[in-house]
């Protein structure tokens, strides 16, 4: 496990980004969190899976900056 240089109570994640339009998948590393930066990242759904993975859907493109923690 990496030390938290951000979160201290939180556990490290792999950040796997899809974009549906141009059919890319970029692997952005492991992060602590992830904070909406723009406000303009809406919602559409978030699901978990069995192996304890989970999947957040927005409805429209936004794009990341990555620190520490994932600001999207």
């Amino acid at each position: 496990m990496i030390d938290n240089s951000g979160y201290h109570d939180s556990r490290h994640f792999k950040l796997v980004v899809f974009n549906t339009q141009t059919m890319e998948k970029r692997d952005l590393g492991t992060h602590d969190g992830i904070q909406d930066l723009s406000n303009n990242a809406v919602l559409d759904k978030i699901r978990v899976y069995a192996d304890g993975s989970f999947i957040v859907t927005l409805k429209q493109p936004v794009k990341l900056s990555i620190y520490q923690h994932v600001m999207i």
